[in-house]
């Protein structure tokens, strides 16, 4: 059974680990953890005195106790991660990747153009969205002696993971997000312009009543940069957002409840194409008529952008070079290259038959 000291002093770990606790920020003082675990001081004090000398807090008396930086870690955080000799291995990388990313096939396809003149093969896992099997395709990655990971990882239940593959300086790649606490590489789509461009097209049909839709949480860099450039195209042409219009939903069930209780505005910018696809279904069901009484726009363009009845106007991303430049950013990160980056790559609007002109 662990001492009352280090349960206080795994939770707290945990939660710098996992980013709820991040750089400067103040750490629930000894009277707090008193309070909150039925403690003597004497046992607050060795566990917030365990956590400094370990390096991951600094305390200042009559202050309290702040978070160091995790690039500057302890030696302990390593022993997550085999120890591998990456020279004597299979010359492979490995793709974790969601099942649910847009135009997989492109992305492999991007990497594969880079990789396979260099020797490379592309080893590939799906996680379904699970945290469990996500975690497990990582360990297998490396106990297996793969060079590097481009990974597509949707909601950081894993955080702790994927920052101790950073601070061990393991190549890793991101694809889409990089919600950490710490520099990483990560090569995205210039989300922002898209959201601004998006939301100015449906501006120049007259629309002023437009909302904002997502299923998605809006802790991740995508979503939130297109829903940045969605306000600054909105403030530009000085027109307010509308809370009223701004669909922020954890599942679809929940979105569907929220969507046929409100009185919809006359266009929705929807934060990706599933959502968009969402969005027609529960017109059918409220019986309105696309674009007439909805204007409707996503952002991926996807296959099912054409198949919908009207077709969806979306923005394009280029995902063969996704693909490729996670792939040349990996390589040069096994070449000895740890300079960490974030690349935004130009996105372009596709307009269909989905917005319509309310002056016409």
């Amino acid at each position: 059974m662990k001492s009352k000291y280090k349960v206080i002093h795994d939770e707290i770990l945990k939660a710098i680990l996992q980013g709820e606790y991040v750089f400067k920020m103040k750490i629930p003082t000894e009277y707090a953890l008193m309070q909150k675990y039925g403690v003597s001081r004497i046992t607050a004090q060795k566990a917030l005195n365990t956590l400094e000398e370990s390096g991951y807090i600094t305390r200042h008396p009559g202050k309290g106790s702040f978070v160091n930086s995790l690039e500057k870690m302890p030696d302990e955080q390593a022993a997550e991660i085999p120890d591998m000799d990456f020279k004597k291995q299979p010359d492979f990388i490995s793709l974790i990747i969601t099942n649910n990313v847009q135009q997989i096939s492109t992305i492999i396809h991007g990497i594969a153009q880079v990789v396979t003149p260099m020797g490379y093969q592309i080893s590939i896992s799906t996680t379904q969205n699970d945290p469990d099997l996500e975690k497990k395709a990582v360990m297998t990655a490396l106990q297996s002696g793969s060079k590097g990971i481009i990974i597509y990882t949707s909601d950081f239940s894993n955080k702790n993971l994927m920052t101790s593959l950073i601070y061990n300086k393991k190549p890793l790649v991101f694809l889409d997000n990089s919600y950490l606490p710490l520099p990483c590489n990560c090569i995205t789509t210039d989300g922002f312009s898209g959201g601004f461009e998006l939301t100015e097209h449906l501006i120049s049909k007259n629309h002023t009543r437009i909302g904002f839709a997502s299923i998605e949480p809006f802790v991740l860099d995508t979503v939130q940069d297109r829903y940045n450039g969605f306000c600054a195209a909105m403030e530009k042409h000085n027109i307010p957002v509308n809370p009223e219009y701004i669909f922020r939903s954890k599942s679809e069930s929940h979105f569907r409840t929220a969507v046929c209780s409100t009185k919809l505005p006359s266009a929705m910018f929807c934060c990706s194409d599933n959502v968009a696809f969402l969005v027609y279904n529960i017109a059918v069901q409220l019986g309105l008529n696309l674009p007439n009484d909805l204007s409707v726009v996503g952002f991926d363009d996807s296959p099912i952008c054409t198949q919908l009845a009207p077709t969806l106007t979306s923005i394009s991303q280029p995902f063969q070079t996704i693909g490729e430049e996670a792939a040349r950013t990996l390589l040069a990160q096994i070449n000895g290259n740890d300079e960490k980056c974030k690349k935004y790559l130009p996105v372009k609007l596709i307009e269909r038959e989905s917005v319509t002109d309310l002056k016409i």
